[in-house]
């Protein structure tokens, strides 16, 4: 259990986006000890494929060796880079990692909410919701369940754009603000 928390001591990121089936879901810590780290997440995926019959087994994503849990519709893969830990729910996960270009703090919708939330040099953004995606993926699934939504409910999520949460933190004292980014 320690060495569970000690992966938790460092920054970290959760990203969902869409996916092909599934989203995927990445979650990405920043570690002082890679080897430790992989060797704490090998014991829990070494349990949890006993219990549900799976083995864990190298791959290379991006260039990156990692390790694939396959279990039947979904799989969860893992790697360090970096400095990071990364567990994500598809490779696409990992190969962002590896690859050039910008990134989500470049990206104009994200600076735009950021800057409408009011968001001060001295607080980290702890969580950013685009919910035009979100809403998206919502819509695509209703209708895969062949349950459109609604017009009024479009209607009522068309201003919508995004959630940011950011935190200040000291030794003493912390605060956490939400922002509603509507447009």
């Amino acid at each position: 259990l320690e060495d569970v928390s000690t992966l938790f001591n460092q920054e970290s990121v959760l990203w969902v986006r869409p996916g092909a089936i599934f989203p995927e879901v990445t979650l990405v810590l920043e570690v002082e000890d890679e080897e430790q780290a992989r060797r704490t997440v090998d014991k829990l995926v070494d349990s949890a494929g006993e219990f549900l019959d799976a083995e864990a087994l190298p791959r290379t994503v991006g260039g990156v060796p990692a390790t694939e849990l396959d279990l039947g519709d979904f799989s969860i893969l893992y790697a360090t880079l970096d400095g990071r830990l990364v567990l994500t729910s598809q490779a696409s996960g990992i190969e962002a990692l590896t690859e050039d270009g910008d990134r989500l703090v470049d990206e104009d919708r994200y600076k735009d909410s950021v800057e409408a939330a009011g968001v001060p040099d001295d607080e980290n953004v702890a969580a950013w919701i685009d919910l035009q995606q979100t809403f998206g993926l919502v819509e695509t699934l209703a209708q895969l369940g062949d349950e459109p939504l609604p017009p009024d409910v479009r209607a009522n999520i068309e201003p919508l754009r995004a959630v940011v949460v950011s935190v200040s933190s000291s030794f003493e004292e912390g605060s956490m603000r939400l922002f509603l980014h509507v447009r």
